[in-house]
């Protein structure tokens, strides 16, 4: 746990730093692909007996226009039991969101997002599950140049069979190819 934090804050830290010094050119471009790889950490809920961890992750979006897009992400964590009974439990987890972008002009990007996935408990020893869940939250994008950003990630996940409410927060990078400066008439509305 005190890792976990300590890494959150830590990324934070830097994010804001970066933020505060670096001279903005923002870039978020409609009919945008990006790749944005990501490190932070994950909370379980208290009844699921699991240790907070470390998750790294990475995400293919797309940005339909400056301010709706979508993304695919996949998440690795690598936790153990609070009792020390199973030891290691790798837990993937697979999600579909769609984005809203507040400001897009703007070089800090706010946006709040929606969407559901799986995830996939392995132990190692003893039954796999797998959960359909619904989760949503929000976050920041900082374009620094013009198809490079930094985001701040902050997830709330349900899992539904296991009526588990777990936190995700992250940071990372994001790789921004191609897109359009001009708006969409879906934008102008």
């Amino acid at each position: 746990m005190k890792k976990t934090l300590a890494c959150s804050s830590l990324m934070a830290i830097f994010f804001f730093l970066l933020v505060g010094t670096t001279p903005a050119l923002a870039e978020h471009r409609a009919e945008a692909l990006y790749l944005s790889p990501s490190v932070g950490g994950y909370l379980f809920d208290d009844n699921q007996d699991y240790e907070e961890a470390i998750a790294y992750g990475l995400t293919l979006g797309f940005n339909y226009t400056k301010k709706w897009g979508t993304e695919f992400t996949l998440n690795y964590i690598r936790t153990e039991d609070e009792q020390n009974v199973i030891g290691d439990i790798d837990v993937g987890i697979f999600r579909w969101d769609v984005l809203y972008h507040f400001f897009p002009e703007s070089p800090v990007i706010p946006y709040l997002a929606v969407g559901m996935g799986g995830l996939h408990t392995d132990p190692g020893e003893g039954d796999r599950d797998l959960n359909f869940m619904a989760e949503w939250g929000g976050g920041l994008k900082y374009y620094f140049t013009d198809n490079v950003a930094l985001r701040a990630d902050a997830r709330h996940i349900y899992e539904v069979e296991d009526e588990a409410n777990n936190f995700l927060f992250s940071g990372g990078l994001i790789m921004q190819f191609g897109g359009s400066n001009t708006d969409r008439p879906l934008d102008r509305k």
